[in-house]
């Protein structure tokens, strides 16, 4: 099987040919008699909807979005099937009113994403003189200065 497999041409050849699956099988397996069990038709579909879209532009940080109202609008295609979605300068102001009401974060909430940070790239900030943590959720930026990285590292 697996020498007539090397001998096929390219699969996309075969079907600009005009070859269909089955027929490609017979020469995959010549010198063997398979079995065709089933046929089933095989259909593409994407499931993106705008939903979908939007909690992109949810994850995208506050300045972004910001940058995105200044523009106003924003488009979002799916990398799948190529559908587009425009929001307008409005639903993104919702948008970033909502991104803005779902975030709680605090220095606090910094300070334990920092804690899961390699001792490195800590040092690194120690060296620096400060280091930088980004909220996941609104992109706020917290600062860490040298002393409270050094607090870090004892602890």
């Amino acid at each position: 099987i697996e020498e007539n497999v090397k001998k096929l041409p390219p699969i996309s050849k075969l079907f600009e040919e005009g070859k269909r699956p089955e027929d490609i099988l017979e020469l995959a397996f010549a010198g063997y008699t398979p079995a065709i069990l089933a046929l089933k038709e095989i259909k593409y579909s994407c499931k993106c909807n705008k939903d979908l879209a939007k909690s992109i532009l949810l994850s995208l940080p506050l300045d972004e979005l910001e940058k995105l109202i200044k523009e106003g609008k924003a488009n979002i295609r799916c990398h799948f099937c190529g559908k587009e979605y425009t929001f307008t300068k409005e639903e993104l102001e919702e948008i970033l009113k909502e991104k803005k009401e779902k975030c709680s974060c605090s220095k606090e909430g910094a300070k334990k994403i920092l804690k899961e940070f390699p001792k490195e790239e800590i040092e690194k900030g120690i060296e620096k003189g400060y280091l930088e943590v980004m909220c996941p959720k609104c992109g706020k930026t917290y600062k860490f200065d040298k002393e409270e990285l050094k607090k870090m590292l004892k602890n």
